[in-house]
């Protein structure tokens, strides 16, 4: 008797079991966000959005040169340019850019010797993270490969610190390629073009 007890039990436990899968597989397919048809409908949310406001792009220098006071040439030769661009606390002078030969057949090597000048009253930053390159189709090439052992670190107040940085890149990149300066200060990033 005891048996057929369990038995029915056990019984009456699994047809509980499959009822309860049964209606729990009805409830999910039939519930949600749809129509008549079985298609899904869209659930409007309401709420607010905070207003964007754009973000500050870099200063975009203009492929012009101009020729440093004091600068001479030897005659038949072309006087010295530099490039200089001011920002809100510093001016970047670059003194030459030039290309050479890479690591390897595929790349160039551009060398670039930079003076930053600090125009703050305050110690300016100088770290290499500072200086990409930038392709015309938009490719940034970062991490000198060399640079002056001097060049970077803190540049105190009305200082100034030159130096040579050299990037490895593409030497399909070369053409049309732009000096990218990103310092600490995000309004006094550039994009400057290269003489090369």
């Amino acid at each position: 008797m005891n048996l057929l007890l369990r038995k029915r039990i056990i019984s009456t436990l699994n047809i509980c079991s499959i009822l309860t899968v049964v209606l729990l597989l009805a409830a999910c397919s039939s519930g949600g966000n749809t129509n008549t048809t079985g298609s899904v409908t869209a659930t409007t949310q309401s709420g607010t959005a905070a207003p964007s406001t754009p973000g500050v792009g870099p200063v975009i220098v203009q492929a012009t040169i101009t020729v440093q006071p004091g600068t001479t040439a030897q005659p038949g030769t072309t006087p010295v340019q530099d490039q200089v661009v001011k920002l809100a606390d510093r001016t970047l002078t670059i003194a030459q850019a030039s290309k050479q030969a890479g690591t390897d057949a595929s790349s160039s090597a551009i060398s670039i010797t930079v003076t930053v000048t600090n125009t703050s009253n305050a110690s300016i930053m100088n770290e290499s993270g500072f200086y990409l390159l930038q392709s015309a189709e938009g490719d940034a090439f970062g991490g000198p490969s060399s640079v002056s052992t001097t060049f970077f670190g803190a540049i105190p107040s009305h200082s100034s610190r030159q130096g040579t940085i050299v990037f490895q890149v593409p030497t399909g990149a070369v053409s049309g390629i732009h000096l990218l300066y990103h310092p600490e200060i995000a309004t006094d990033t550039a994009l400057i073009p290269l003489n090369l």
